[in-house]
């Protein structure tokens, strides 16, 4: 399954640590856990998938899972 959108796609701070614990876009305001991407990560990989995220070259992301 792949989710594509046309926003501004991810910040640079997910993707260098998208599925690294305490890391969040809200690092900025000092918001939040960081542990969304780390958690859904987990549970993708117990059931034997896979999840990418990558920006896309025209705009917005790219969020792929596989199962």
């Amino acid at each position: 399954m792949e989710i594509i959108d046309s926003g501004p796609g991810f910040p640079e701070i997910v993707l260098k640590k998208h599925f690294q614990t305490f890391t969040t876009v809200d690092d900025m305001t000092k918001q939040g856990m960081g542990l969304d991407l780390a958690l859904i990560k987990l549970i993708i990989e117990a059931h034997q998938g896979t999840i990418t995220i990558n920006n896309n070259d025209s705009g917005g992301a790219t969020v792929a899972v596989s199962v």
